[in-house]
């Protein structure tokens, strides 16, 4: 959380040097409860996984008719509705935004980016989680608890 801080109050052009996975705690820095952060992020891991499946499907999902662009099916594009509006509403109800943060929010005005900052945050935290179901099931090889913590050179 110091880090969303700190990179919060930086200048507004240093947004070009952010990465995505940063952009998007950024604007994590900004929501007023550890609950409605966390139900922001469970929606843009359903987005994420909604674009996945429909990428992998090359079905009806997309709605692509001939040379016109391609659609979203309907719970993919609330999903992202959904995200737009949070974003939004936060832009509008924060009293005090630093420079970077209201570069950020400019920023993911445009709905491209925004999924590709959702998508390259979503994507990070996924690869931490697969990172600590390895370091679980190094554990859950039949050691105890106290052999695994004496393994990692951790025992006196």
């Amino acid at each position: 959380m110091e880090k969303i801080k700190n990179t919060a109050e930086g200048n507004e052009n240093d947004s070009e040097k952010l990465s995505g996975r940063e952009k998007f705690e950024i604007i994590l820095g900004l929501f007023g409860t550890d609950t409605a952060r966390e139900a922001f992020i469970e929606t843009c891991k359903q987005y994420v996984s909604s674009r996945r499946d429909s990428v992998l499907r090359p079905d009806a999902e997309n709605y692509q008719a001939g040379h016109r662009p391609a659609y979203s099916p309907p719970r993919r594009a609330n999903l992202h509705n959904s995200i737009m509006e949070t974003l939004t509403s936060i832009a509008t109800q924060s009293k005090s935004l630093s420079p970077l943060q209201t570069k950020v929010l400019r920023e993911m005005y445009d709905r491209n980016i925004t999924a590709e900052i959702v998508k390259e945050y979503i994507a990070s935290i996924s690869n931490n989680d697969e990172g600590d179901e390895d370091e679980k099931q190094k554990k859950r090889s039949g050691q105890s608890d106290t052999a695994y913590y004496h393994s990692l050179g951790k025992g006196t």
